[in-house]
């Protein structure tokens, strides 16, 4: 399904899902370290973001 438009409805669902998957994922994405920060810290931080 090809998406035409972004309408204020789509686009908070997409967010309200990107948010669930990081909370979802977020020991796998501790465990990668890709940022040099604490471990542990970056995706905290993404979560607390995407809140």
């Amino acid at each position: 399904m090809k998406i035409r438009t972004l309408d204020g409805p789509r686009l908070h669902r997409d967010f309200t899902a990107g948010a669930r998957n990081i909370q979802a994922r977020q020991e796998v994405l501790n465990s990668m370290n890709v940022f040099p920060v604490h471990s542990g810290i970056g995706s905290v931080a993404e979560c607390i973001l995407m809140e």
